[in-house]
């Protein structure tokens, strides 16, 4: 009995390592904290070998590709010339948009202007996305949501606050739109970064 071992460690070749895949499948799938914790050992055990191997990888793959070009160099010209040729368009507004930064921030003004509640919301998401505020989750009609009260609110002259605050002392709401309200700015000042439980 001392040398007997679970049935699915004997299946190796044809149906049988099927098999044996779709077990260990079920099970990783069943005891996923089992075999992250198993995963995360390994790692911290083989840190360093990982680390040292990426290391030499990226070296060997670096020296690789400065031969590659070194002996291709006429070969890569070719190719490049013709993948200018047949994206010569949209290269060339690339190019104008990077050298032409007046221009840039002219349309990026005049989209602005065009699309205020958009901008207010995208404003706020970067900022709230800086501390970790906005979920991966929210779908494009929550979204749009944000969009349109961020309208609103300029319209009226309005503040959007966060209802829970993004930074309150005791707790930290999300930038979401069931967070957010309306408030006038004096409203808004009183009310600062407190919840009613700070």
């Amino acid at each position: 009995m001392a040398g007997l071992r679970h049935p699915a460690l004997f299946l190796y070749n044809g149906s049988m390592a099927t098999d044996r895949n779709a077990y260990l499948a079920k099970w990783r799938a069943k005891n996923r904290d089992k075999t992250r914790a198993a995963n995360l050992r390994w790692y911290k055990k083989n840190r360093a070998d990982i680390l040292a191997k990426a290391s030499a990888k990226s070296t060997e793959r670096s020296e690789y590709h400065r031969e590659y070009r070194a002996r291709n160099r006429e070969t890569q010209r070719v190719c490049h010339r013709a993948y200018y040729h047949s994206n010569r368009d949209k290269l060339q507004n690339q190019a104008a948009a990077r050298g032409e930064p007046a221009a840039m921030r002219e349309r990026v003004k005049k989209w602005r202007a065009d699309n205020p509640g958009k901008h207010c919301e995208q404003s706020a998401r970067r900022e709230a996305a800086k501390i970790n505020a906005t979920p991966s989750w929210l779908t494009k009609v929550q979204i749009k949501e944000m969009r349109a009260l961020y309208a609103e609110a300029l319209l009226h002259g309005l503040h959007v606050d966060h209802i829970v605050p993004l930074r309150g002392r005791t707790v930290r709401g999300l930038h979401v739109p069931w967070n957010l309200q309306l408030l006038t700015p004096d409203e808004n000042n009183r009310k600062s970064n407190r919840f009613e439980t700070d």
